[in-house]
């Protein structure tokens, strides 16, 4: 999760971003995916929209 963190301070492209948490958020839904994995993508949603209102409110 460190380098997801750390590629994510990275990107400051809104839609980039956007992208990112629409592709996850279909992910989340895959039928093979353990409790586990959706919460691990559910963590990384809650990070990239924590960052997309970083990125607003600058």
């Amino acid at each position: 999760m460190s380098e997801f963190l750390r590629q994510l301070d990275l990107i400051t492209d809104i839609s980039v971003l956007e992208s990112m948490r629409e592709e996850l958020a279909t992910k989340a839904y895959t039928a093979e995916l353990t409790w586990q994995d959706r919460i691990f993508i559910y963590e990384k949603i809650q990070v990239i929209v924590c960052r997309l209102m970083n990125l607003e409110r600058n």
